[in-house]
C-alpha cells in the first residue's frame, strides 16, 4: 500500500471525522502501522485493542525485506505512547539493533533503546562493540570529580583547576586507542589521501599516531555510517571520567605512582600494543592506555574550568584556530603528564608522533536519549 503525503494527510484528516476511528485506524494499521500511528498522534482517541494492532504490525513489519519499511517500523515503535507498549518494544528492537544489515534502521532502534533505562544500556553493550568493531567500556550515568585538589595532587597545573564535581549521562568509550589495523580499513575504504603513510605500517596492534583532529573525527564519521552508531571522539569529561572512576584517583589503577608495569611513559621506545598493561593499568570500568603510550583528541576546546558542556566548548565546527584538547600523556612524558587530570592542548591540524584517539559512543552527548 503506497501512500504519498497527500494521500496520508487526508487519511488522517478522515479519522479526525469519523465518530469512532478504530475501525479506520486499525485498518490502516494493516498495511501502514506508522500512518495509524499519526491518526492516534493527532488527537483521535483510540481503545486499547486498536493501539496493540498497531504495535503487532510494526513488528511485523521488522521483518520486512524492504529497509524503508523496517524504518518505519521502528520509529512508529519508538513513538507509540504508553509505556505499556513501549516496554514491549524492547525485545524485538533489540533484535534489529543486532541484526540488522541497514546501518540506519539498526541506528535507529539503538536511539530509542537507549531511553529506555539503565538495564535496557546494559544489554546494548554487546551490540555497541560488535557493530563498532572493537570492544567498549559502559560507563553508567552519575557524578564524578573533574580536575585536579592542590591539597591532594602537587603535580596538577593551574589549568586543571578548580576540581569540580560534574553529572554525565551514560556512554560508551573504546577500551583501547583506535590502532594501526583499525585506522588503515578506514583510510583504505574511504580516506585514500592518506595511505602510504608510514605509520600505516606499524605493528597491527599499536595504536596508531600521526592523527590530526581532523582524520579523528573523520574515522568517527566513516564508522557512524557503516555501524549506525553517532560514533565521535570523547569529550574531555567523558575521557575523565572513564580514566578516574567515581573516586577522584590520581591514576587509573589508583593513587600510586606510574611504574614500567602499569604504563608506558618516560621512555624513548615508542609506543606499545594496547592492552600491554592490562589489567593492572586499567580504569576502574576497564580501559586500557589511559595513562601514556599514546595522548588522545578529544572533540573539547581548550578553555578553563570549572567544564560547562553549554558554554560552546564542544562545538565541532569551531575551525582551524580553536584548540583541542588532548588526554592520557604519552610514552615519552613523565609521571605528573599520564594523571588523569593532566590536560594538553593542540591546533587541529597537527599530526604529532605522539597524538592518536579513542571512540565514543555518546547517547547524551550525541541526542540520542529519550527526553
Amino acid at each position: 500500500m503506497a501512500l504519498d503525503s497527500w494521500w496520508a494527510e487526508t487519511l488522517v484528516q478522515l479519522a479526525g471525522l469519523v465518530e469512532d476511528p478504530n475501525w479506520l485506524v486499525r485498518t490502516l494499521a494493516q498495511t501502514a502501522p506508522w500512518l495509524a500511528l499519526w491518526c492516534v498522534q493527532e488527537g483521535r482517541a483510540v481503545d486499547a485493542a486498536t493501539r496493540a494492532v498497531i504495535e503487532q504490525r510494526s513488528i511485523r513489519m521488522l521483518r520486512s525485506e524492504q529497509a524503508v519499511e523496517r524504518r518505519k517500523a521502528v520509529q512508529t515503535l519508538s513513538e507509540m505512547p504508553g509505556e505499556p507498549l513501549r516496554t514491549r518494544a524492547v525485545e524485538p528492537l533489540l533484535q534489529v539493533a543486532e541484526d540488522d544489515d541497514d546501518p540506519e534502521v539498526a541506528g535507529m532502534a539503538i536511539r530509542f533503546l537507549c531511553g529506555m533505562g539503565e538495564e535496557v544500556r546494559t544489554r546494548l553493550g554487546p551490540i555497541i562493540c560488535n557493530r563498532a568493531g572493537q570492544p567498549m567500556a559502559y560507563i553508567p550515568s552519575g557524578t564524578f570529580l573533574m580536575g585536579s585538589d592542590p591539597a591532594v595532587d602537587n603535580q596538577g597545573d593551574i589549568d586543571e583547576q578548580p576540581q569540580h564535581v560534574l553529572e554525565l549521562p551514560s556512554y560508551w568509550i573504546g577500551k583501547h586507542p583506535v590502532t594501526v589495523a583499525q585506522f588503515r580499513a578506514f583510510v583504505e575504504a574511504a580516506a585514500p589521501k592518506l595511505q602510504g603513510r608510514p605509520e600505516l605500517d606499524k605493528g597491527d596492534d599499536h595504536p596508531v599516531i600521526h592523527v590530526s583532529w581532523h582524520d579523528a573525527l573523520a574515522y568517527c564519521r566513516w564508522l557512524s555510517e557503516r555501524s549506525g552508531l553517532p560514533v565521535t571522539l570523547p569529550s574531555e569529561a567523558e575521557w575523565e571520567k572513564a580514566a578516574r572512576g567515581d573516586d577522584g584517583r590520581l591514576y587509573p589503577w589508583g593513587n600510586e605512582p606510574p611504574t614500567d608495569e602499569l604504563c608506558n611513559y618516560n621512555s624513548n621506545r615508542g609506543t606499545t600494543p594496547v592492552g600491554r598493561y592490562s589489567p593492572q593499568g586499567d580504569s576502574p570500568y576497564g580501559c586500557a592506555d589511559m595513562a601514556g603510550n599514546v595522548w588522545e583528541w578529544t572533540r573539547s576546546h581548550w578553555k578553563p574550568y570549572p567544564y560547562d558542556a553549554a558554554d560552546g566548548r564542544e562545538d565541532l565546527s569551531g575551525g582551524d584556530s580553536v584548540r583541542r584538547v588532548l588526554r592520557s600523556g604519552s610514552s615519552y612524558y613523565e609521571a605528573g603528564d599520564v594523571r588523569c587530570a593532566s590536560r594538553f592542548w593542540d591546533d587541529p591540524l597537527y599530526r604529532g608522533g605522539g597524538s592518536g584517539f579513542r571512540l565514543v559512543v555518546a547517547p547524551g552527548s550525541c541526542g540520542m536519549e529519550r527526553r
